[in-house]
């Protein structure tokens, strides 16, 4: 009974690897996706609010001003997340590593405390929350530009 809920050192080292590998390759991705929106946003709304009047640009501008400042928050927030979001995965691969190294017996339980903690909830909604910010922003700007071109 004294060995019920242990995981064996093998398999902490399997899912240690899996998961560091699957973080860093999904994590960069995203906060590449999120920069680009949030860049691509802040350049598309500067721009046309400096555009000259009386040009298709200036009117696209003036046509859809409350929505593209609804964009660049939107925009900003998922950029805020996807720093957040950093910190917090910090933080979770930093317990982990420390968990692994600090070698057996390696227990269920800490491993689920890990998976339970604050910083590792932070980074999962922040992940939920910047695709949210980011993918909104691309839908709503898609928007705009259809409903301009068509009418």
């Amino acid at each position: 009974m004294a060995r019920q809920g242990l995981i064996k050192h093998k398999e902490v080292a399997r899912i240690y690897e899996r998961e560091s590998q699957k973080y860093t390759a999904f994590a960069a991705r995203m906060s590449d996706l999120c920069r680009y929106i949030w860049a691509g946003s802040l350049a598309t709304f500067f721009s046309l609010l400096l555009a000259a009047e009386k040009t298709r640009a200036f009117e696209f501008y003036a046509a859809n001003k409350s929505l593209l400042l609804v964009i660049v928050i939107l925009s900003s927030a998922a950029l805020l997340l996807d720093y957040v979001q950093s910190i917090a995965g910090f933080r979770t691969a930093g317990s982990v590593a420390n968990w692994v190294e600090g070698g057996p017996p390696y227990r269920q339980a800490d491993y689920q405390a890990l998976a339970d903690s604050g910083w590792f909830r932070l980074n999962v909604w922040c992940f939920v929350l910047k695709n949210i910010c980011a993918i909104a922003a691309a839908i709503l700007l898609g928007i705009a530009v259809w409903t301009f071109v068509k009418g």
